[in-house]
């Protein structure tokens, strides 16, 4: 996940971060937005953003403009837990 991504997902009604904000390597601004705005993003909520940052094997935390289909996020998450 990217600032970018994370700026987006973010809702002042969401729940609010707890514990230390870890730096995020791979977004040198994610890590600083989360301690700016102190509110989490669940994974359930950007589960298609981290299916295609898996599927298109993505090491940096940005996705590509093909989002999954809600569908195939379900068959892909499906075949993680799984293990397969």
């Amino acid at each position: 996940m990217s600032a970018a991504d994370y700026v987006s997902a973010v809702s002042t009604s969401g729940p609010s971060l707890r514990g230390r904000v870890l730096d995020a390597i791979w977004d040198d601004q994610l890590s600083s937005q989360m301690r700016s705005r102190g509110e989490a993003v669940l994974e359930e909520s950007v589960l298609g953003l981290l299916i295609g940052d898996l599927e298109s094997g993505s090491e940096d935390g940005e996705h590509s403009a093909a989002t999954p289909s809600p569908r195939r996020a379900g068959e892909t998450a499906a075949r993680l837990v799984r293990g397969g």
